[in-house]
């Protein structure tokens, strides 16, 4: 089996929620070389995109949805050793998690997994997070970024209820807050207060490096 059809037959197996095949295939192509991130970007993540597709279109449900999400994190916690690897130096610390009412974690999950890779010491919140718990989860680590998903329309708004607290309690310029989810959109990111929107976990992970430097540029020039 080549590469390509290794990858799609991935997806395949996401697609239709075959947890063993699922992680046999990801060891074969751990086995012939095939680079973790396009295990992820090319086989995964293809896979999840059209079960969100069919969940979205009532053709699938949540035991569906379940098995699939299932299938995705067991190929993961085999490929997180390869791409987080030796990784030493921490460039910044984030505070990930989903929203309030809201208990969607696979896409959170792989923007935290990315994020590791990419050297940030990363504090994964889990799902249905109160404002309060992730303001909390920020002053306590530290963090430089705070990263907040939603699955549902209906917990979107949580988004800027966050972003709300942050506020209130006088120390929303202290973090960037990047906002990702399938339901959300650059403007209603913007609309929220916050400083980003990650439309994939590559790019909001490209987008949280960018603050980083950004801010070692700041503090090298004053």
């Amino acid at each position: 089996m080549d590469e390509r059809t290794l990858l799609e037959t991935l997806a395949f197996t996401v697609i239709k929620g075959r947890v063993k095949e699922g992680t046999a295939l990801t060891e074969q192509a751990i086995a012939v070389g095939v680079d973790a991130h396009l295990v992820i970007n090319e086989g995964l993540v293809p896979g999840m995109d059209v079960v969100g597709e069919l969940f979205r279109t009532n053709q699938y449900f949540i035991p569906e949805v379940l098995l699939s999400a299932r299938t995705m994190n067991g190929s993961m916690a085999l490929l997180k050793p390869l791409i987080v690897g030796a990784v030493t130096e921490t460039v910044g610390v984030a505070v990930v998690g989903t929203v309030k009412g809201d208990i969607h974690d696979i896409g959170k999950n792989l923007v935290c997994m990315l994020l590791e890779a990419a050297q940030f010491k990363v504090h994964n919140l889990g799902v249905n997070n109160t404002p309060e718990k992730i303001f909390e989860a920020a002053e306590q680590h530290g963090a430089d970024i705070v990263g907040l998903s939603a699955l549902l329309s209906v917990t979107m708004p949580n988004i800027g209820k966050t972003v709300e607290h942050f506020e209130k309690m006088g120390v929303r310029k202290k973090y960037k807050i990047i906002c990702g989810g399938a339901p959300v959109t650059p403007k209603f990111a913007q609309e929220c207060g916050t400083d980003g929107y990650g439309a994939n976990a590559p790019e909001a992970v490209r987008i949280c490096r960018q603050w980083i430097e950004e801010k070692r540029a700041a503090a090298a020039s004053a």
